[in-house]
Order: structure tokens, then C-alpha cells, then sequence
């Protein structure tokens, strides 16, 4: 459209200005106007010819019945343009004499129909002709209208009106009818224009120009004067850009648009051979020649300039396993009457591998009935045959023990497998085309559920403990994992989801858990609880500015009491010593019971200087000692009763768990020797103590080159006291401060780096004393335990290290221990597992160290290759009077016979607790009761004794 009134207003703009300038005598008589005149008649009659020419022989069946009407009626306009032409005046006479008025009748005539025309194709729904002979008939019509034209113009002129009178110009009745074509085509115009505003099945546009053209050209012949002015050329000029205008939309619609269907036609058709991964095969079985399609070769990798076009291609091309039948298929199909070919095989790919193809095919046939080719695809079905294998694969998982669901990406239950059914109770009719929602509990809130679907879509899966409700209306725990499925195009097609109910689980590690972190007596946190909050209390203290307070709390005389009342009454008043902690303190502050008649109390967020932190703390703890100093009944007994309190502040990046609690401690025993029921502040004499643990630090570093550590051994024996084995304990001799327990330099040893050298110290004196032993029939059956560090441990090349030093040695690795620690076990269980197996493939025994006081889950201890477990040291000390303690050891018996792990005790000390032990089913021991740690010689000189 933009082209037609590209072309529209230069026309316009010309007709305005020739209307508006004053016509010269120049312009009233043009000279050469006749051949002028002559040669634009032609171009116009030729146009008009052209347009049926094209618009008669481009009919067809789907061609709008307009483009033939349009062409029949040009064909009789152009003859009338003919008959205008030759009868103009200073022409040869064409029958009769050649005159103006003759030649304007013919013009007359031609303009009519021409307008009539245009019309008509206007008005009429642009369809084809329900009947073909309509053309023909249109064409007679035509042929017609001319003849009578030309016998009433030719023969009977007096029958038509004067159109020009010499000297005066044109008629009125001349005038009037080129103002009717002039109305017909505005007409004509505004009917085309209303049919652009929707889409149209053909080109509006030149149609329109052709008529506002047309228009103008009509305006042109109602302004002339004289018949060789310049408004007679103008008018002829713009019929004739008119006519090229319905030539161009004739040839739009009936060439360049079916060319251009057919274009599309051809494109599509390719895309969609491309799209459907079909290749074409055509086997002229007359020579053995195949034609195989680009696509056919592509789908093999091959180029489409590769592959020579015979069948012993396709045959060397086939699979070697699915050779021979499908040669076999080939040749009974042929042979037989069947006219429709189908079969699956393998073909090899350029790359190696092999694709699935399903060939189809169909015999041609000559006139004699003679099979001469078979036509057919190759479709590659790779994709659907690893997808079918996958579903096979896939149904066989989703029936497992695992209770498993999938949903559509809407969120609508599709499928559930059996486990699904028996764990939550409903039927698959229940939940089919439902939510899974359906399965809350109410213990989480909308958050949960927004975060675990926003994780979804941000990585694809998620996994975690969920808490949902059965059918019966049993909560129940779960963990739960559900991962998105996603198309080709990356969208979510499906979500999966797999359950397992972790109730027992969850219920045997909350009783470890609390077993482990509260105490049994007051459901206080215990001291590992407390640890663990103090430090984290540190670090949030050391972000905000603000300092917190540790309240170290013992009861005065609480021995005494004990020992006269007994230890049921002890414990009552422990226990409401812990109720009237627990009164005296904000809701975000700790009490805990460390053990015995020790409390401490951790208070959060005092404040950013130190004299108000102070002055809080010591308010908070006045009024513990107010309401610990009130009388309490014990049974029938009344008791009063006093603590005394120490109190040290904490916020200081240097501070540290056991400093702070070593601080409080000494603080409260100054309160002790101030005379009890008093409360301290710790002062700044602790700074001593850490000058000498710098000082430690840098002797450590000389003790290994100076020989100055030991190992120590201390025995493990069995049920009748038989030597079992020894723990190795490293000692260090310091030239000024004598032995140096493992609790001072260890930690020091670990935070100074050191710690793998006295590690690798250790393994080799240990693995160096199993071979020495080896020797003595006495000794050659000990089990020597080392213990490992978790830095030691870690070490990437660590299970190397032990295999070298155990080749070195050339020692029994079955008489080699490794002890690990319950800690251990915080994070990458997985990489500690796979290193504890690779050792044990050697024959190397593990036991777990200080078990009950770390974090361990019963999953990972029941996955870990241990041999032993053994019992906490803390645990033993108070089990015959601590009811707690006693059913931690209990249950860690009970768990160790069901893992069907070996289980030791250590730190064993009294024949009471041997008893109790032996009651509880340990039968293997370590601790003073036998022997405190000694040197190899003392030792092995206690070896002879036993």
C-alpha cells in the first residue's frame, strides 16, 4: 500500500498544479499530438490485451472468478481502445471518415466498461466461478458489446449525442458522463478501501490505485478545450499508468502468487521430510541403482556428495548383527506378493556407533504387472528405542521399596507405586488427578513449601525431611526428595518424587541426641549442649559488639549432703536447683548442669561496654544466689543450701569455649575461698597462664627433633582380665616441666600445625613395637590401638601413608588399630568411609573413640566398617550413681550387639563399674581398674605378671 500512495501523490500533485496554472496557447495545441496520442492508445491496448491474455490462460480452478471477469472485459475495452484510436481524428478513415465525435464515442464506450469492470470486481466476493463455461460466456458477452458498439458508432452514428463541437469544445453530455465515471470509480474506490481494513485473498492496493488513477484520468478529459492540449496527454498518460496497475495486480495474482504458493509448497514439504528425520530411498531393482536422499545419508553422518548410489551400500552399511536377517526380510518380501515393506535393523554411523532405523517401502509396478523399483523411507528411531529402554529401565525402579509419585508439571498426581500405597494408606483412585498436597500434615508453613518450590525451580531438585499425615491421620516424618523433569526444550514436563519414612530413625537418634546432649537428671543441656552454644554465642557476640557473661555455678557442701542423705536426694535437690535457674533467666539465655553439682549460666546480648555487661551479669547473678539461698524440701527433708558463683565476660576475638569456661571456673573457686555463697569476677592473672601456652607452643615445635616424646601403653583386657591389646598414648618428656599430659600440647600441636608429624611419629613407634613383639610368643597376639587425628585422617594420601609404613615394618596389619573419633564424623562421611574400607581390605581393625559424645547419626554407624566402639570415659565415671549416664551406656551396648560391633569401655576404674558393665554385656575394658598408661618396659613387665 505504502508503493501505491508512493505513486498516488506525485500523480495528484501534478493534476493540481496543471488545474491551478493558466494553460498557454502552447499547451492548447500540442504539435505531433496525433503519433503522441497513437503511441499511448497502443501502449494501452497492448496492456489491456496482456491482461487477458494473462487473466484467460492462468484460470484455473481456484482462480477468483474476478481476475476472469476483469480480463474478459479488458479484452473488449482494449478492441474498443483499437476502434478509438484508428477513428481519431487525422486518421485514415476506419469505414467511415475519421472524426473527433467518432473517436470519442469509442472512448465513451471503452471508459464505461472499464469503470463497469472495475466495479463489479469491487463488489463481488472474491471466489472462483461455480461453473467453468462462465468465462466462455463472459468472453461472448464481450465479443458482443464490441460488435454492437462498432455497428452503431460505424453504421448509425445519429443515434448517439453530440459529445464536441468545434469551437466550443466538449458538451455538456460529454462532460456529465465523464463526471458518472469519475463518481463510479470513487465508488469503486471506497468499496476497495473498505475491503483493505481486513485482510484480503488478494492485492487491494493496486486495484485501488488503478482506480483513483483512473479517476483523475477521467477529471483530465473534462478540462480540455481543444483535443490536443495538454490535458488530453495527461488524461491518456494517466489510463495508461491505471492500466499498468490492473496489469500488476493480474500478474500478482495470477503468476507470482501461485509461483510463490508453489515456493512455500516445495519448502514445506523439504522442512518437513528434514523435521520427521525421514530419509528417502528409491531401488531401481532392474540395475541395483538407489537414489538416497540428503537426509538418508545425513542421518549415517555421511556428506551428500558421500555414499556410492547402489544397494550393496545399504548392505555394507548394516549393522553385522542384524545383517543377515534383514537381507533375509529384503528377499522375502521381494519374493512375495506383498506390496508393503517394513522392517527394523541397525545401521552403522560414520562416528562408530550404530543407529535404529525402521525402513518402509512400497513395490512399483510396470504395465505388465513386473516389480521394476521399491520406493521408501528410512526413519531413525535411536532416540525412541534408548527412551523405550529407559521406561523399561525406569519401570522396574519405580516399583521399588522406595514410595514413589509423579506428577504432571501442573502439580497433578499421575502415577504411584506400591510403596506409595502401603506406607500412606491410600489407593491410587484416591490420589490420581489430585495434589500432593493432600498429604500435609500442618506441621509446616506456607514458607516451607514457597522455598522448597522456589529451590526447585532454581536448581531441579530438592531434598529434605517433610513432615505429612496418612490416610488413618498419622503424622509421620519423611525424607523426601522430588526432581523436575524437563523436555528437550528445557521445559518441566513431569516432577518426580521419592519418600522413605525415617520414623524409627528419627526416633533412635532423638534419643541418642538427647541421651547425648541433655542431661538424663534435669533435661538440662549438658556440657557438650553447652559448648556447642557457647560457641556460637562467640561468634555472634565478636559480629555485634555486644559482650555476653559465663556464670560458673557449684553448691556448697553438696558432698556433704550426698554422703549423709544419699544420692536420691542429691538429685532432687539438683533438680530444683535447675528449676530455679531456669526462673532467673531471660528466654534466649543457657543453663546447663556440666556434671555433678556444676551449672553454668551463659547470658547473650548485655551490652557494647564492658562496666554495663558487668554490672548485668552481677545482678543476674545476685539474684541466683537469692532464690538458690531459699530452704528446699527434699522428700521430708528440708535443706538450705548456698552456691558459689564465678563470672567471667566474653566478646573478645580471643576468646575461646574452653578458655571462657576455665575462666568462670577459677573465678568461682576465688568465690569458694572468699567463703562461699559468694559471687567473683575472674581477674587478670589467666593472662599468665596464656604467656606459658605460647611459650609451650614454641618447645613443642623441638620436641620431635629432640626425642622428647614417648609413647605409653595402657593394657585392654577381656572379661577375665586377659591381655587383649594396648592403647598407644603419647607422652612428652619436657626437659624443664617433666611429663606433659596430651591434653596440653595435643591442641596445641593441632592449631600449631605439628600435628601430622607426631601423627606419622606415632604410627611408625607403634607399627615398629607390633614388630619387635612379634617375636615373643607372649606378645605376638597383641592389638595395638593408635589414635588417629582428624587432620591425620583427612590427609589425601593418608591410606598410603600406612600402607608404606606397615611394608616397612613388614608387621600383621590385623594386629594394627586405628581409633577415630566420634567428631570425625561432623562432615564428608562419605570420603571417610571410602577411606576406612580401603584400609580395612588391608586387614587394618577400626574402632570409634569417645563414642555418645560427638554428633554421629545411627545411618552413619551402621554404614561405617568399624570393628569396635568405644564408651566414653565420662559415661563410666558416673554410671553407678548417675541414672543418665547408665542408660547411655546401656543403649550403646544394646546398639553395638544389634550392629553386631565389638564394644569396649575405657576410663574404668572400680570393680563396681566392671560389674555393671559385665551386667550391661561389655566384656572388654581399659582404664586405671588394670592399669594407668605406663612405659613399654613397665608394660611388658606387666605382660610377665599377667
Amino acid at each position: 500500500m505504502s508503493i501505491v500512495l508512493t505513486l498516488l501523490l506525485p500523480l495528484m500533485l501534478i493534476q493540481f498544479i496543471t488545474w491551478l496554472t493558466p494553460t498557454s496557447e502552447a499547451l492548447l495545441s500540442i504539435s505531433g499530438f496525433l503519433p503522441l496520442h497513437t503511441l499511448l492508445e497502443t501502449i494501452a491496448i497492448v496492456i489491456a490485451m496482456l491482461v487477458f491474455a494473462i487473466g484467460w490462460n492462468s484460470c484455473s480452478r481456484s482462480l477468483s472468478g474476478n481476475i476472469v471477469l476483469l480480463s474478459c472485459i479488458f479484452f473488449a475495452v482494449g478492441w474498443l481502445d483499437f476502434s478509438h484510436t484508428v477513428s481519431y481524428k487525422g486518421m485514415p478513415d476506419f469505414i467511415t471518415p475519421s472524426s473527433v465525435e467518432k473517436g470519442l464515442d469509442f472512448w465513451l464506450a471503452a471508459r464505461f466498461l472499464a469503470s463497469l469492470a472495475l466495479l463489479a470486481v469491487a463488489i463481488r466476493p472474491w471466489h472462483p466461478f461455480v461453473f467453468t463455461g462462465t468465462r466462455y460466456l463472459l468472453m461472448g458477452m464481450g465479443i458482443v458489446v464490441v460488435l454492437f458498439i462498432n455497428w452503431i458508432v460505424l453504421l448509425h452514428p445519429e443515434l448517439t449525442p453530440h459529445t464536441f463541437i468545434e469551437g466550443q469544445g466538449l458538451t455538456p453530455y460529454k462532460k456529465n458522463l465523464e463526471y458518472l465515471f469519475i463518481t463510479l470509480n470513487i465508488i469503486t474506490a471506497w468499496l476497495l478501501w473498505r475491503r483493505m481494513r481486513k485482510p484480503q485473498p488478494f492485492n487491494v492496493a493496486l486495484l485501488f490505485g488503478a482506480v483513483c488513477v483512473m479517476a483523475m484520468s477521467e477529471l483530465f478529459f473534462t478540462m480540455y478545450a481543444t483535443t490536443t492540449d495538454i490535458f488530453n496527454v495527461l488524461g491518456h498518460t494517466y489510463k495508461v499508468i491505471a492500466y499498468l496497475l490492473i496489469y500488476r495486480a493480474i500478474v500478482v495474482e495470477s503468476i507470482e502468487i501461485p509461483y510463490h504458493r508453489l515456493d512455500e509448497a516445495r519448502q514445506s514439504l523439504a522442512l518437513a521430510v528434514q523435521a520427521s528425520n525421514t530419509g528417502l530411498w528409491d531401488w531401481d531393482i532392474r540395475n541395483d541403482r538407489v537414489n538416497f536422499s540428503v537426509e538418508w545419508k545425513a542421518q549415517l553422518g555421511y556428506h551428500p556428495t558421500e555414499l556410492a548410489h547402489h544397494i550393496t551400500t545399504w548392505e555394507s552399511l548394516l549393522y553385522p548383527e542384524d545383517k543377515a536377517r534383514a537381507l533375509s526380510q529384503v528377499q522375502s518380501f521381494m519374493a512375495s506378493p506383498k506390496k508393503d515393506y517394513e522392517d527394523e535393523f541397525r545401521m552403522c554411523h560414520r562416528d562408530g556407533s550404530y543407529r535404529w532405523i525402521l525402513s518402509r517401502g512400497q513395490k512399483q509396478y510396470d504395465a505388465k504387472g513386473n516389480v521394476i523399483r521399491l520406493v521408501g523411507t528410512h526413519v531413525d528411531m535411536t532416540e525412541r528405542k534408548r527412551s523405550e529402554a529407559e521406561l523399561r529401565i525406569a519401570a522396574v525402579a519405580f516399583e521399588s521399596h522406595e514410595s514413589m509419585l509423579i506428577t504432571n508439571a501442573d502439580g497433578m498426581i499421575l502415577k504411584v507405586n506400591q510403596a506409595f500405597i502401603d506406607e500412606t494408606g491410600y489407593t491410587e483412585k484416591d490420589v490420581i488427578g489430585k495434589r500432593p498436597s493432600l498429604l500435609r500434615s500442618g506441621h509446616h508453613n506456607e514458607d516451607f513449601y514457597r522455598n522448597m518450590w522456589e529451590t526447585i525451580q532454581h536448581t531441579g531438585s530438592w531434598q529434605g525431611e517433610v513432615w505429612d499425615r496418612r490416610k488413618n491421620g498419622d503424622v509421620y516424618p519423611k525424607w523426601l526428595t522430588i526432581t523436575a523433569v524437563k523436555g528437550k526444550d528445557g521445559a518441566v514436563t513431569h516432577y518426580v518424587g521419592s519418600h522413605i519414612d525415617i520414623s524409627e530413625r528419627k526416633s533412635a537418634e532423638e534419643k541418642i541426641q538427647h541421651l547425648a546432649f541433655y542431661d538424663a537428671l534435669t533435661s538440662l543441656p549438658n556440657r557438650r549442649l553447652f559448648q556447642d552454644r557457647l560457641s556460637h554465642a562467640l561468634a555472634s557476640s565478636v559480629r555485634s559488639g555486644q559482650l555476653g557473661a559465663l556464670l560458673f555455678l557449684d553448691l556448697d557442701n553438696f558432698k556433704i549432703l550426698n554422703d549423709t542423705l544419699g544420692h536420691d536426694v542429691g538429685d532432687m535437690l539438683l533438680q530444683q536447683v535447675a528449676q530455679r535457674l531456669t526462673s532467673c533467666i531471660r528466654e534466649g539465655d543457657t543453663v546447663a548442669r556440666l556434671g555433678g553439682d556444676e551449672f553454668v549460666v551463659m547470658l547473650e546480648g548485655l551490652s557494647e561496654q564492658a562496666s554495663e555487661s558487668a554490672a548485668q551479669a552481677k545482678y543476674v547473678g545476685e539474684k541466683i544466689l537469692f532464690f538458690l539461698n531459699h530452704t528446699y524440701q527434699l522428700s521430708t527433708h528440708k535443706y538450705h543450701g548456698t552456691p558459689s558463683v564465678g563470672v567471667t565476660l566474653f566478646g573478645e576475638q580471643t576468646d575461646s569455649v574452653d578458655s571462657l569456661i576455665k575462666q568462670a571456673d577459677i573465678a568461682m573457686y576465688q568465690a569458694k575461698k572468699s567463703g562461699r555463697n559468694a559471687l567473683c569476677f575472674f581477674d587478670a592473672k589467666m593472662q599468665e597462664e596464656i604467656n606459658t601456652r605460647a611459650a609451650l607452643e614454641d618447645e613443642l615445635r623441638n620436641a620431635l627433633n629432640n626425642q622428647e616424646f614417648h609413647l605409653y601403653y595402657q593394657i585392654q583386657v577381656d572379661g577375665n582380665q586377659r591381655p587383649l591389646g594396648a592403647e598407644t598414648l603419647i607422652r612428652w618428656m619436657h626437659p624443664k616441666h617433666g611429663l606433659v599430659p596430651p591434653a596440653q600440647f595435643i591442641p596445641l600441636a593441632e592449631e600449631a600445625g605439628l600435628i601430622l608429624s607426631i601423627g606419622q611419629w606415632v604410627l611408625e613407634t607403634a607399627c615398629a613395637q607390633l614388630k619387635a613383639w612379634e617375636r615373643d610368643e607372649v606378645t605376638r597376639n597383641l592389638v595395638l590401638a593408635v589414635n588417629v587425628s582428624a587432620v591425620q585422617f583427612k590427609q589425601v594420601d593418608f591410606v598410603v601413608q600406612v600402607q608404606k609404613v606397615i611394608q616397612r615394618h613388614g608387621i600383621n596389619p590385623m594386629k594394627l588399630k586405628l581409633e577415630l573419633t566420634e567428631s570425625m564424623l561432623v562432615d564428608n562421611v562419605e570420603n571417610i568411609i571410602v577411606t576406612m574400607q580401603t584400609l580395612k581390605d588391608v586387614g587394618i581393625q577400626f574402632s570409634l573413640d569417645d563414642f555418645g559424645t560427638g554428633y554421629s547419626s545411627l545411618q552413619y554407624i551402621r554404614q561405617l566398617p568399624l570393628d569396635q566402639l568405644k564408651i566414653d570415659q565420662s559415661f563410666i565415671r558416673d554410671m553407678a550413681s548417675d541414672s543418665g549416664d547408665h542408660a547411655i551406656v546401656r543403649t550403646i551396648i544394646a546398639m553395638a550387639n544389634s550392629l553386631d560391633i565389638d564394644v569396649i569401655a575405657e576410663g574404668v576404674e572400680t570393680e563396681e563399674q566392671q560389674r555393671l558393665l559385665h551386667h550391661l554385656g561389655c566384656n572388654h575394658y581399659q582404664g586405671y581398674l588394670f592399669s594407668k598408661p605406663v612405659p613399654i618396659e613397665q608394660f611388658e613387665a606387666l605382660l610377665g605378671k599377667s
